[in-house]
């Protein structure tokens, strides 16, 4: 009996021990963060397994890990209709809102979910469940793009199914056949959804710099991500740039992504920010990417584009989709209903 209780104790310890990490104390339900950020390590670490075995690779065992637990199948409900179909050979989750006798034609949204162009899919739950809000709450027609991902294909393929997806939707006769308004539709997505529906917006090919001063395409564009003046001074503090004198320009040849604007839209020429309609950039204190929205609503604000820059203290990387149990956060809830309120006073 005794031995069984040092046992328990011991495992206990150990789980306790995985699940913890130190968090910042206003971050959103920290423990209940901890216990998700284990579940993905995990996870990670199966995949990986999996990938050291040479059964599969990492990224798409993990990917299989995810959409398994979480795939949601199309359904349809009183309130919203929910059909899998393709565009253009693209395949999409299309939500239909409830018809409005005194609305005959709807709003829509172009969806592209995040997962770092590796991860994730328009049909698990987390995304259905956003969408599905999306259509009833603004009745409106949601198209979530389930666009290819690494490593089954590479940049820019992503881009090119998300450009194909809407062109398709946006011919007239397919406009129609869902009763959408032309001149109500917007392009929206999350995390690395996010990065390709600005690229979707911006249709543009731009340098890009991840390289030193003497490589000339880097320089040119050295002004556009001048970090110290496009975030305020509460993030920026006392950091000083870091930035190499001397680099290796065969680096623009062999990855010519890394100088290309779909792979990082903050980069774009002023000239084509002004293109651009209005636009609402949701952004976490607790995220990497927090910096990179709020530079690039800086720059869209500079170019003359109406900006909402919409902030979240206790917020982390991809909390919006996190709203029912038992990945339900607070901060998920709140950011869901500040971006769905903001499509319906702007869409």
């Amino acid at each position: 009996m005794r031995s069984s209780c040092v046992l328990l104790t011991a495992l206990v310890a150990l789980a306790a021990y995985y699940v913890y990490i130190p968090l910042p104390g206003s971050v959103s339900d920290p423990w209940k963060l901890m216990l998700l950020d284990a579940t993905f390590r995990g996870a990670q670490q199966v995949s990986n397994l999996i990938h050291y075995l040479g059964l599969s690779h990492h990224l798409l065992a993990l990917n299989f890990i995810i959409v398994s637990f979480g795939k949601k199948s199309a359904w349809s409900s009183a309130q919203v209709k929910v059909t899998d179909t393709d565009f253009d050979g693209v395949e999409v989750r299309v939500f239909e809102g409830p018809p409005k006798p005194e609305e005959p034609l709807k709003r829509s949204v172009v969806y592209i979910h995040g997962g770092g162009w590796a991860l994730a899919s328009a049909k698990i739950r987390y995304y259905d469940e956003l969408c599905t809000a999306m259509a009833e709450e603004l009745n409106a027609v949601i198209v979530s793009i389930e666009y290819r991902l690494v490593p089954k294909v590479y940049f820019p393929e992503q881009i090119h199914d998300v450009v194909r997806a809407t062109k398709y939707f946006l011919k007239p006769e397919v406009l129609q056949k869902y009763m959408v308004d032309p001149g109500r539709i917007c392009i929206s997505g999350d995390s690395a959804g996010g990065n390709l529906a600005a690229a979707l917006g911006q249709q543009a090919m731009i340098v890009n710099n991840h390289t030193s001063l003497d490589v000339e395409e880097a320089a040119a564009v050295r002004a556009r991500l001048n970090w110290t003046s496009l975030l305020p001074a509460s993030f920026t503090k006392n950091y000083k740039p870091v930035v190499q004198t001397t680099g290796n320009a065969r680096i623009v040849q062999e990855l010519p992504q890394l100088l290309d604007a779909r792979s990082a839209p903050l980069i774009a020429d002023q000239a084509v920010l002004q293109l651009l309609p209005k636009t609402y950039i949701l952004t976490c204190e607790h995220d990497v990417l927090r910096d990179d929205g709020i530079m690039y609503a800086k720059r869209l604000e500079s170019a003359g584009v109406e900006v909402t820059l919409d902030h979240f203290e206790d917020g982390f990387h991809g909390c919006m989709i996190f709203t029912s149990w038992p990945t339900n956060f607070s901060v998920g809830i709140r950011t869901r209903n500040s971006y769905i309120k903001w499509l319906d006073q702007n869409l």
